[in-house]
């Protein structure tokens, strides 16, 4: 589906925006019938806001209605201990180069659209220069994510329980390669 066949519109998500995007995450994880495949654990509303808050930022996919669709939040990482790239193999000094694509979510009305790996590659676009390495983690139980993650260049560095002992894939991307 090219970009003027999909009805829906990508753009940089504000502050402001932290509730909706809090409010679809949770209907998101409330609908899962296995919440292994979206694990958000206790993520307070608190999260959301310092997630949308620069130089974090997170994207939104709109319909034409103005209907959050999808979400999908870049941050940076907090510290070397809970960093994906520690558990990704990459090494400390790596760490200021790194972002990660920390959660992306579709409302069950809006899958099939490619809407997360559109939103990808819309924050993909928007990181400076100095990211080079992306992160993110999916679920080993969730093809579509896995597809549409890999499809972006992303590949599988590390497999490890985690989010309160699910099985995840953390996925690296080199963007110097």
């Amino acid at each position: 589906m090219n970009q003027a066949d999909c009805p829906y519109t990508l753009s940089r998500a504000a502050a402001g925006e932290a509730p909706a995007f809090y409010a679809l995450m949770r209907s998101v994880y409330e609908g899962m019938p296995d919440k292994d495949l979206f694990a958000v654990g206790e993520i307070a509303p608190e999260w959301m806001q310092k997630a949308l808050t620069p130089p974090c930022f997170g994207i939104g996919a709109r319909t034409a209605s103005g209907e959050l669709a999808g979400m999908l939040v870049v941050v940076t990482p907090e510290g070397w201990e809970h960093s994906l790239a520690r558990k990704a193999g990459l090494s400390p000094d790596q760490l200021p180069l790194t972002m990660e694509m920390d959660m992306s979510c579709v409302a069950p009305q809006h899958r099939g659209h490619g809407l997360q790996q559109r939103m990808l590659a819309f924050a993909e676009g928007l990181l400076p220069r100095e990211a080079r390495f992306l992160l993110c983690t999916v679920s080993p139980h969730n093809p579509a994510s896995l597809a549409s993650v890999r499809a972006l260049g992303y590949r599988v560095a590390a497999t490890r329980e985690m989010y309160g002992g699910f099985l995840r894939h953390i996925l690296i991307k080199d963007r110097s390669l």
